[in-house]
């Protein structure tokens, strides 16, 4: 039958520096330097809404993600409502990223992240057993009611929430000055902050494998 693919035995292989094609019309090829395959382009897919970081960190803003508890495992859920809050994200950074297509999922995975728990009380005074974690994300899944990021962590090393509420101001964190604070309300905010430069200038020791 024309036009089908011939199977090639192995000890019937072709000459070497000749190629042989069989189809209706016959193309023989006496002599061959050298072929260039030109392959179609890769089109990057998304597993089950998940996207995978390809580039290196970018340090010029950060993921905060305020109301989960101490982190027993790898995985954050954020309330679809509340991901990337207008009142909590910049406009123009809310536009950009709030969607969360495959484009703006690549870019936020190279922000690290800073995940905290809820303060406590009010003004955003946290306890002493209250602790966050920085880190970056390597995955980000969209569910029905929630989002899932999945993070990496520094290991053994949280830090005082009580810390994190003295530079909130540093680190782009809102409404310090009122009774219910930014740290006071769940929500995931992106922030026009380099959060590793700022941990680092308040002597906030908080490095370990990752930065």
């Amino acid at each position: 039958m024309g036009n089908e693919l011939e199977k090639i035995i192995a000890n019937q292989l072709p000459e070497a520096g000749k190629i042989s094609q069989h189809a209706n019309k016959l193309y023989n090829i006496n002599h061959v330097e050298h072929i260039t395959i030109t392959p179609y382009p890769t089109v990057p897919t998304l597993d089950k809404g998940i996207a995978t970081p390809t580039d290196g960190l970018m340090y010029d803003y950060y993921n905060l993600v305020v109301g989960s508890s101490v982190i027993d495992s790898v995985f954050v859920k954020v309330d679809k409502k509340r991901a990337i809050e207008a009142f909590y994200t910049e406009d123009e950074l809310r536009d950009k990223y709030a969607y969360l297509s495959v484009d703006a999922i690549k870019e936020i995975q190279r922000f690290p992240i800073l995940v905290v728990p809820e303060t406590t009380e009010y003004y955003g005074k946290a306890s002493d057993d209250q602790y966050g974690y920085v880190g970056i994300i390597e995955k980000i899944r969209k569910d029905s009611c929630e989002i899932v990021l999945k993070c990496k962590f520094e290991d053994k090393k949280p830090i005082p929430l009580k810390k994190i509420s003295e530079v909130a101001f540093d680190l782009g964190i809102q409404s310090m000055d009122v009774a219910i604070t930014e740290l006071n309300h769940s929500h995931w905010a992106i922030k026009p902050v380099n959060l590793i430069e700022e941990l680092t200038e308040a002597k906030i020791d908080f490095k370990d494998s990752i930065f």
